[in-house]
């Protein structure tokens, strides 16, 4: 998904998405690339929203994955994501209890060339990762690139794009949905459907 240039911001995916607003151009790439031997599949992922929160509390993006378990998931199962390997560490890993909460999570973390897999063995059907990835900035300009390697069989794939506060006439292609959140913030969102293992 590609963003391209607008006033102040814009962000893009490669997955043919396209964001643009005005505040400070970010392009944000995601790009499904050829599987990798090494990723691990142990459990199938009924579906993944990947969430692009620029500027949402230091000057980079925060990157949330959202995994949800296909409800056949013998449990305990191991979940393995890949996140750039430069990141260094997750911000957070966690799963959801049966109440509802994140609960942090144990996992490991093996460097693959420019990936991260980050593993972990989960009793529940919901597993949350956080990073945050750089942003590169250009005078009044910010740049980002946003890129899903592929390699694992998502049943569902979706991406939210959370409008910085301030920021005004985001556009996004394929368009993705407006929705105002809890936060009073935008949310663009949109279903790219299924992505099969050699996407």
């Amino acid at each position: 998904m590609e963003i391209t240039n607008v006033r102040r911001i814009a962000y893009g995916f490669n997955m043919s998405v396209i964001l643009r607003y005005l505040f400070l151009p970010l392009i944000l790439l995601g790009a499904l690339m050829s599987t990798s031997a090494e990723a691990q599949t142990e459990a199938e992922i009924d579906r993944l929203e990947v969430s692009l929160w620029p500027e949402y509390d230091r000057s980079a993006v925060l990157v949330i994955y959202r995994v949800q378990l296909s409800p056949e998931t013998p449990l305990p199962a191991i979940v393995s994501l890949p996140i750039p390997a430069g990141v260094g560490e997750p911000h957070a890993v966690a799963t959801r209890s049966e109440g509802g909460e994140l609960l942090l999570a144990d996992y490991t973390r093996q460097v693959m060339g420019d990936w991260s897999m980050v593993t972990v063995v989960t009793d529940s059907l919901h597993v949350r990762l956080e990073y945050y990835d750089p942003l590169t900035f250009v005078g009044q300009y910010r740049s980002y690139s946003f890129i899903w390697p592929g390699g694992l069989d998502l049943g569902a794939f979706l991406y939210e794009v959370q409008q910085p506060l301030g920021a005004s006439n985001l556009g996004i292609t394929p368009p993705g949905e407006a929705s105002v959140g809890e936060d009073g913030l935008i949310y663009f969102k949109k279903d790219l459907g299924p992505q099969p293992v050699s996407s």
